[in-house]
């Protein structure tokens, strides 16, 4: 999201011991977010997500 500025969007952005980063969004960021991964996020970027959402879904017996 940096068309619109990390200050505009971000309350945090820290370094975590693994070297991966860690985003805090402001209220800004959460509703720039959806059409920012609209236009940017690929099938390839989700998989992750939907394995998380079929863990949680399974767990919660919602699968099938």
């Amino acid at each position: 999201m940096r068309e619109y500025g990390e200050e505009a969007v971000l309350t945090e952005k820290t370094k975590r011991k693994d070297g991966a980063w860690h985003f805090g969004f402001s209220l800004t960021g959460k509703n720039l977010l959806p059409g920012w991964l609209d236009r940017h996020a690929t099938a390839e970027d989700c998989g992750p997500w939907i394995k998380l959402l079929q863990l949680i879904r399974s767990k919660m017996g919602l699968n099938g």
